[in-house]
């Protein structure tokens, strides 16, 4: 009696192993993993510090709720392009905004303040993209909606260019070689990533007109958006690099008054630029991160 295989052509034959090998290959596939950092400056219909960092206002219950929401609208894309783990660090103000009632319960949440990586922290090397919410412009961006950067009282240089946060924390994620795939705020936070991250995908959730004011795209479009961007960020990963920092690092913070830089520069390691300017070199981006949570509380105390 003839073997099986004798009976098999040779291109059946192969193919046959070609597909037990595609399955024993897809079976040991690291998970996928995707992070999300979400701010809430830069999500829909937020349009002034009241609203968005004064828990006791009229509005803040509203502008928590369109954070969730725009987060889970991320997050259910990541499920959907096929994530195993979807963690997502609150990332605005203290730390605690997002309805965690209200969150995708599939997610991690990494909530509270301080942490080491800050908006950044629930990141690791075996993540496989990186998603922000929420996200603006840098201090002195000119027609931004509520642009700063971090405490809002500074201007901060990585390797001597003005950096974003976004553009900070996506070189946080590159010095751990995980790209960066998508960003949503309003129409000058994206310009900011595209010029500085790379051409990632991105929605304008509003378009600013000053500081306080803007052009609205209702929260349920903006939400759909962002669904689809963060599912085309997502299966496209592999076509996004940016490299990482050069080392030693060196950070310098802008200050807006004398007596902020003149605190900071009593940091060890620390170089006074000028009167309103200090300088640090650090190792890595990590470092970098946990240096930026201690300057600024020592430069909050000093609001002149």
């Amino acid at each position: 009696m003839s073997s099986v295989y004798s009976r098999l052509g040779p291109v059946t034959i192969l193919t046959v192993f070609s597909l037990i090998a595609f399955r024993l290959a897809d079976s040991q596939q690291v998970p996928l993993k995707v992070f999300i950092s979400a701010d809430m400056e830069g999500v829909a219909d937020i349009t002034n510090w009241k609203v968005d960092s004064q828990a006791g206002t009229r509005d803040y219950t509203q502008a928590r709720r369109l954070m969730t929401l725009e987060v889970n609208a991320a997050a259910g894309a990541a499920f959907e392009a096929g994530a195993a783990e979807v963690t997502v660090a609150d990332s605005h103000g203290d730390f605690i905004n997002l309805d965690p009632e209200l969150l995708d319960s599939r997610c991690h949440l990494v909530r509270g303040w301080p942490r080491a990586l800050g908006m950044m922290e629930g990141l690791s090397p075996d993540t496989a993209a990186v998603v922000f919410i929420g996200y603006h412009a840098p201090e002195g961006t000119a027609k931004a909606m509520l642009a700063h950067t971090f405490t809002g009282s500074m201007t901060l240089r990585l390797n001597g260019k003005p950096v974003s946060e976004g553009s900070f924390n996506s070189a946080v994620a590159a010095e751990m070689h995980v790209p960066v795939v998508f960003l949503s705020g309003d129409d000058q936070a994206v310009a900011d990533a595209l010029a500085n991250i790379g051409p990632i995908e991105t929605v304008i959730t509003k378009r600013a007109l000053g500081f306080n004011a803007g052009v609205m795209t209702s929260p349920a479009t903006v939400q759909r958006l962002i669904h689809d961007g963060v599912m085309r960020g997502i299966r496209h990963r592999g076509e996004l690099h940016l490299s990482p920092p050069i080392t030693p690092i060196t950070r310098e913070w802008r200050f807006n008054n004398v007596t902020q830089a003149e605190l900071v520069s009593y940091l060890p390691n620390s170089t006074r630029v000028d009167a309103y300017s200090v300088r640090f070199s650090v190792s890595t981006m990590a470092d970098g991160y946990r240096l930026l949570s201690v300057v600024d509380l020592v430069s909050s105390a000093s609001r002149e």
